[in-house]
């Protein structure tokens, strides 16, 4: 059914916590398990305007602290690997820019992606572990999402993947699903 699995990870633990499922939905469906660690664009810096003339414009990064920025995320990616025992063929994705674009660029890239990630408990309602970027992926509905959840508080810290979980419950649309794990 899906022809990419893709993880999408801000270098949090909590983030992690989808890999697991993730591995099991690439085997069952015989696809690729893609690791993405967006590198967020910094901040323009703010330039001041003499009267009369255009700003001078400054790249906030040069290019070799780009690279650099890069390769951190692709060594952090390299390491999520060893830590949780992935295939060495898994898939890296470090681009560099705003990670709802990208996250969604490599969405796109790809036929019918499941994009997997972890949600922690908030007050009243799950929260998306990674933030901001992923919510508005998850409104966009550009793709399908499981959502991997953690026990609630005061709940068996079992761990307990998707698959072996009866509760697979939607999420409003057809396209997103919570496991309770």
């Amino acid at each position: 059914m899906f022809d990419a699995v893709l993880v999408p990870l801000d270098g949090s633990r909590e983030a992690e916590e989808a890999i697991p499922s993730a591995r099991e939905e690439a085997t069952r469906h015989g696809c690729p398990l893609v690791l993405i660690r967006v590198v967020p664009r910094p901040e323009m810096e703010e330039v001041r305007v003499p009267h009369g003339g255009p700003a001078r414009w400054r790249q906030p990064w040069s290019p070799v602290e780009t690279r650099a920025a890069v390769e951190a995320a692709l060594g952090y990616l390299r390491d999520v690997i060893l830590r949780h025992g992935l295939a060495h063929d898994t898939e890296l994705v470090a681009p560099v820019g705003d990670p709802f674009r990208q996250v969604e660029h490599e969405v796109e890239r790809r036929s019918r992606p499941l994009v997997v990630l972890a949600s922690e408990w908030g007050i009243g309602s799950p929260v998306v572990s990674i933030g901001e970027p992923l919510r508005r992926l998850l409104l966009s509905g550009t793709a399908s999402v499981l959502r991997i959840q953690g026990p609630r508080e005061g709940t068996s810290p079992d761990r307990m993947t998707a698959a072996h979980h009866p509760a697979i419950e939607p999420d409003g649309d057809s396209a997103t699903f919570t496991a309770w794990v």
